[in-house]
């Protein structure tokens, strides 16, 4: 026998692959999150259920119930599933995980959608790098070091917030980031998911259009990070020392125009 973690649809349940529903199906002890989320989705997928064991497990489940889960695992077809997306992606499944590969117990990951990837590929910012920071924290402390690492980090910064939060939180940050591209995602692949793009300076006037229901994901895209424009700002006051001339000049324009210093170098002496 086997432990599975499958991955569930995030809103649309025809998202669900055809390896996870055979998973399902095949299940004889079933864990996850909210029981009744889960019923619910086995009935819109005509699985029937009557004869498997459904139980909970979540972020307070104890280590008690975690070993049972892994152990059950050796005699009894295991599944585990969240209640939506991957079970692994700011999901409780993580301890689970961690104490199988411990102790040698076997496990696969049956993969499907997931509201990170889905929502970078809708808002149309450069998927490499990104950076998935999970929830948001509550305090300002946590919200000041998030500005930090993105600041401080170039590409796509993807996370979570809860709708009693977001336009708290976006208020925070689009202050503190006024420049930088922002992409809010709501409700992705339901009925009413919604995408709005904006630099950060122009939240205040877009937020009434907004409607503060549903689930989010907060997309930054960070063109330059704090430490290129540092260096950036050295070479430059090198290039002004120097008179603009040799190797600084050079290591500067390919620092500009992302090339190599060498060809740049020999251009500017051809």
């Amino acid at each position: 026998m086997a432990l599975s973690f499958v991955t569930t649809p995030i809103g649309n349940e025809k998202d669900i692959t055809i390896q996870a529903q055979n998973e399902l199906k095949k299940s004889e002890i079933l864990y996850c999150e909210d029981t009744r989320k889960t019923k619910e989705l086995l009935k819109r997928l005509d699985i029937d259920y009557s004869d498997k064991k459904i139980f909970s497990f979540h972020d307070h489940s104890g280590d008690e119930l975690l070993i049972k889960i892994c152990e059950g695992s050796k005699d009894f077809k295991t599944v585990y599933v969240s209640d939506a997306g991957s079970p692994l992606i700011s999901d409780p499944a993580y301890p689970l995980i961690k104490y199988a590969i411990a102790n040698e117990i076997e496990y696969k990951i049956i993969s499907g959608i997931t509201s990170p990837i889905y929502a970078l590929e809708l808002s149309g910012f450069p998927a490499i790098p990104f950076t998935f920071h999970g929830f948001v924290g509550r305090s300002k402390s946590d919200l000041e070091h998030l500005i930090t690492k993105i600041n401080q980090s170039q590409g796509t910064h993807i996370f979570f917030e809860g709708v009693s939060r977001v336009e708290k939180t976006l208020d925070f940050l689009s202050q503190k980031l006024p420049e930088l591209e922002f992409a809010i995602a709501r409700e992705l692949t339901k009925t009413h998911e919604s995408i709005h793009r904006f630099k950060g300076n122009e939240f205040s006037k877009l937020k009434s259009e907004m409607t503060i229901k549903g689930e989010f994901v907060l997309l930054i895209h960070n063109p330059r990070s704090q430490a290129a424009s540092s260096d950036l700002s050295e070479l430059a006051k090198d290039v002004l020392e120097s008179k603009g001339k040799g190797k600084t000049l050079a290591k500067l324009l390919a620092k500009c125009l992302d090339g190599n210093v060498k060809d740049i170098y020999n251009q500017l002496n051809s």
